[in-house]
């Protein structure tokens, strides 16, 4: 089978894939917003008026300051958003905050069970204690709040500075116009301002997904050793990808496929991966290393507490897909890893009988699925409802889920949301015909798959689409111009053929 029929069949299954799921977000959003559902026709209407009308006259912006003042205010609404929302420290991203803390005040780190039973928050954990001793230098009365707040602006930093790798990663793509309306949709995004205060697994994980769809596209212009050199920082950024939000690491692997679909020589390639591979690995080892030298955790901690991979497979089978409580203290009740994970095996073998196929496809689509895809807010109303530190004021009752003004939040969001995955699901119509070599973003779809497909036997989350809105907005950018493109000129063929 040749690479392009590969290509060709990637492309039909996402299509089908993602056709589902956009038909499934596309019915619950009775549920979410009704009143964005009657309002969706229109608003594409007249966002469709507005580009007849405006479209020529982007042309004369300049777009190198355009760009400067929209960084400038989204980076002051974020802000404003931030501490408008903001929560006391609660869930996993609480506790990375006071362990780290504790580390820089008192010299240790508190609750290492955690930390052996989820062992994918040892690298960040790691990160936020070099940052807390930089404040500390710095200020050296911090102390936990001040860290916290520290924390924040770490957030917003790397938030920040993922918007601006989507802008220069579509630059690098389409005209300077084209580029700048990506950055403006990307700035429209709501949950990037609802998560920007949690200095948690999300926010280095869209900086990782932003910073290597960049690298992934300067490469693909590059030729001869620069090549060499850019998968050698796609191999570091990897490994780190796989230490702090391993979810990312799908889009290593899509980025993998797409070189392997679109690779010129073969023996070139077997090069490029092997440096890959070998900076991958060095990296991985760096960073083990630097993690053991702080969160001290032996062997029989790791026996006694670390949960299987089979566990998170396990919650993906019960209730809505997603943590389950009384799943965390089955597989807690047993003493061993072994026992636990043969505990796990069994439980998700008996679950799946007790569903059936017929119910297997019931709770992957009507629950699974529909978990990860529908929420517009991507969850973020709801994490910043969680303690909240005060309850008043116009940001509180606008983006919290309980604020009396919030089903307006919704309705912009979910118009948003609707957009974007329409848009996605057009662009992989609209390159249906053309070769692997045509289709630069191949990558981001495969990686949307990717995504899609592991939420479905994976504990699923909302909250774990967040690292992936880089991927999601380029892709839904292709759509929406490529539609433009299309419609435009069968506009245009019309008229030509009306007048003669």
């Amino acid at each position: 089978m040749s690479l392009e029929k590969l290509g060709k069949i990637s492309n039909c299954i996402f299509i089908l894939f993602f056709y589902i799921i956009f038909v499934l977000v596309m019915g619950n959003m009775t549920a979410t917003s009704e009143i964005a559902l009657l309002l969706f026709a229109p608003f594409l209407l007249l966002l469709w008026r507005l580009g007849l009308r405006f479209h020529r006259r982007l042309d004369k912006i300049n777009y190198k300051y355009a760009s400067v003042f929209l960084w400038i205010v989204s980076a002051v609404l974020m802000l404003w958003i931030m501490f408008g929302v903001e929560v006391r420290p609660a869930w996993d991203w609480g506790q990375l905050l006071r362990s780290a803390s504790r580390y820089v005040l008192k010299g240790k780190i508190d609750n290492l069970p955690y930390y052996a039973r989820y062992t994918c928050n040892q690298t960040w954990l790691l990160c936020l204690i070099v940052w807390f001793k930089g404040v500390k230098f710095i200020y050296p009365d911090a102390g936990f709040w001040s860290f916290k707040v520290a924390s924040m602006f770490l957030s917003f930093f790397l938030v920040q500075a993922s918007m601006r790798l989507i802008y220069k990663s579509a630059r690098l793509i389409w005209s300077e116009k084209k580029a700048f309306l990506v950055y403006l949709f990307t700035a429209l995004c709501a949950p990037l301002y609802l998560y920007a205060q949690f200095a948690y697994t999300d926010a280095p994980g869209i900086f990782c997904a932003a910073l290597l769809i960049y690298l992934y596209l300067k490469l693909m212009k590059a030729e001869g050793r620069k090549r060499v050199l850019y998968w050698g920082a796609i191999g570091i950024l990897a490994a780190l990808t796989w230490k702090l939000k391993m979810v990312i690491f799908i889009l290593v692997v899509a980025i993998l496929i797409d070189a392997f679909l679109k690779m010129k020589n073969w023996k070139k390639f077997v090069v490029e991966f092997f440096v890959f591979l070998l900076c991958c690995g060095c990296m991985f080892g760096v960073t083990t290393k630097a993690v053991e030298s702080k969160i001290v955790i032996s062997e029989k901690q790791y026996d006694k507490y670390q949960f299987p991979l089979t566990h998170n497979i396990m919650m993906a089978l019960s209730g809505v897909g997603g943590y389950n409580g009384a799943d965390v203290a089955y597989t807690s009740s047993f003493p061993t890893y072994e026992e636990r994970q043969e505990a796990t095996v069994a439980e998700i073998k008996k679950r799946i009988s007790e569903k059936g196929l017929k119910g297997m496809i019931k709770h992957v689509l009507g629950t699974k699925l529909l978990r990860t895809w529908s929420d517009p807010t991507m969850a973020g109303n709801y994490y910043v409802t969680i303690v909240p530190k005060k309850e008043d004021g116009f940001c509180a009752q606008f983006f919290r889920s309980t604020g009396s003004l919030h089903w307006i939040f919704l309705i912009y969001a979910s118009l948003y949301h609707m957009t974007m995955l329409g848009a996605i699901l057009a662009s992989a119509f609209l390159v249906f015909s053309r070769k692997n070599k045509g289709q630069v973003l191949m990558f981001c779809r495969l990686a949307i798959l990717g995504q899609a497909i592991f939420m479905s036997i994976w504990e699923c989350n909302s909250r774990y689409l967040m690292a992936f809105i880089p991927v999601l907005v380029l892709a839904a950018a292709e759509g929406l111009f490529l539609l433009w493109n299309r419609i435009t000129g069968r506009l245009q063929t019309k008229k030509a053929e009306d007048f003669d």
